[in-house]
């Protein structure tokens, strides 16, 4: 393989991870909020954030529905990795007029992915509140009370 090839083929991996990456996190939140929401309420993109209440967190994870707000999480943590070749690619078209802000959006960026790993996969941990007996639902909303934070 020579040098030619490789970048092109690069560049078709950074143009397709440019395209995928966004799609899977716009496809994942609208199966996220699938269940909570309607579709106007989605199409009309709401900006507040209303959590729910750690009465109805615990009774979605407690319950069999628990893998409507697992699965969300795990294709997008699935599709992580295709958000590095897209930062790469997209730090590449900026280097050739603005050389400084690319190094230094790559590098955020990069710092960025590798948090957002780790915020879904600490979400994915969360199947294992579903396994809690009955009666420790009362401790465990009192727990979730606790995390919350009153603007």
């Amino acid at each position: 393989m020579n040098n030619q090839k490789a970048i092109e083929m690069l560049y078709r991996i950074g143009v397709l991870s440019s395209v995928i990456f966004p799609a899977v996190l716009i496809v994942s939140f609208v199966i996220h909020h699938m269940g909570e929401y309607s579709m106007v309420d989605l199409i009309r993109l709401k900006w507040i954030y209303i959590p729910l209440s750690p009465e109805r967190f615990m009774e979605l994870f407690s319950s069999n529905s628990n893998m409507d707000f697992i699965i969300p999480h795990l294709i997008i943590y699935l599709a992580i990795p295709f958000g590095i070749p897209a930062i790469a690619y997209l730090g590449y078209l900026l280097f050739e007029k603005k050389p400084w802000f690319s190094i230094t959006g790559i590098s955020l960026s990069l710092i960025g992915i590798v948090f957002m790993g780790g915020v879904f996969g600490s979400w994915l941990s969360f199947t294992a509140i579903g396994n809690i007996s009955a009666d420790q639902i009362p401790g465990a909303i009192s727990l979730i009370k606790g995390f919350e934070v009153v603007p």
